[in-house]
């Protein structure tokens, strides 16, 4: 009744196979989760993956999770990726720091607010429902930009250690229920850089869009701020058989 704990094993495998060729993505690896009483949990996730052909290229049309390419043998490519963390959960809500996959906005082919396809990366995350009506979702998470920061760069011996520029992301979403089936969402996000982390954007409930006009403001013509969204998401499931 106070502690429990579970670690198996993962193993899978998909296979594709038409007239003219075959492909498959094979992973295994460990996973489990541990909780004490009712408010503290913790998981945790590790799997190594061999994709004989990517699948996640721009010729394909699909849904499959994005991966770091790096390590490819034999034209296709093996990673591993590992998941996890630790929330504490109250009735009405819960808080915790993760590295795992974010999906938001309702959708049957991929949402265009979140959707889940970037390879998983670390991020507070913040969930509030005190009313049947109302709920409320937030995260910031740090991200890898990819771009080289040459002035930080350096080399160590015969290796050149890339460095590269800070990057994150924070997000706030708004949900009501003003009746049964029904739900309106909106809420926005930024992808913020050029800086460390900063504490605006890391409280839930602002617009961030505005805190960028006041953290970059300038009168020179080459302002271009930061990457921000604005979104908004409806669904009813009020009619049979209809959403």
């Amino acid at each position: 009744s106070l502690f429990a704990l579970s670690v198996r094993p993962i193993w899978g495998i998909d296979y594709y196979i038409n007239d003219k060729a075959s492909n498959f993505h094979r992973w295994g690896g460990l996973e489990g989760f541990a909780y004490v009483g009712t408010v503290f949990g913790a998981y945790s996730s590790l799997r190594d993956n061999h994709e004989e052909q990517v699948m996640t290229e721009s010729m394909y049309f699909n849904q499959r999770q994005g991966a770091p390419q790096k390590g490819s043998t034999k034209g296709g490519i093996d990673y591993s990726e590992a998941r996890g963390g630790l929330m504490l959960s109250w009735k009405w809500g819960a808080f915790g720091a993760v590295k795992d996959h974010e999906v938001w906005g309702n959708n049957y082919y991929g949402s265009n607010i979140l959707s889940g396809r970037t390879p998983s990366f670390a991020h507070l995350k913040l969930q509030l429902k005190p009313v049947r009506w109302f709920e409320f979702n937030y995260i910031h998470g740090w991200l890898v930009s990819e771009v080289v920061d040459s002035s930080r760069s350096y080399w160590d011996g015969d290796a050149y250690r890339a460095i590269f520029y800070n990057k994150y992301i924070a997000a706030n979403m708004f949900s009501f229920f003003p009746v049964k089936h029904l739900s309106v969402s909106f809420g926005n996000s930024i992808v913020y850089s050029d800086m460390n982390v900063h504490l605006a954007y890391l409280i839930p409930f602002l617009f961030y869009k505005s805190v960028d006009h006041t953290l970059n403001a300038t009168n020179s013509a080459g302002y271009t701020g930061q990457n921000s969204q604005l979104f908004i998401d409806i669904s009813s499931r009020n009619i049979k058989h209809v959403n």
